[in-house]
């Protein structure tokens, strides 16, 4: 079991999450373990990205085309 001190608002992970935050930026924003943001975000409803969408989304994020 994971015991966060002060947990974060969920809605504003939520948010920066959907968008376009990765769990890497979060989780070192919030000072969080990746594994307790990730289970926080899919117990709030939220689909996490695909390995693809990931990599999609941080290349778009570069200012790169595809």
């Amino acid at each position: 079991m994971t015991l966060v001190k002060n947990p974060p608002d969920m809605d504003d992970v939520r948010r920066l999450y959907l968008g376009g935050k990765s769990i890497n930026e979060l989780q070192s924003a919030f000072n969080i373990s990746f594994s307790y943001l990730r289970k926080r975000l899919i117990d709030s409803g939220v689909k996490i990205r695909s390995r693809t969408e990931a990599f999609r989304n941080r290349f778009v994020k570069s200012g790169m085309s595809l």
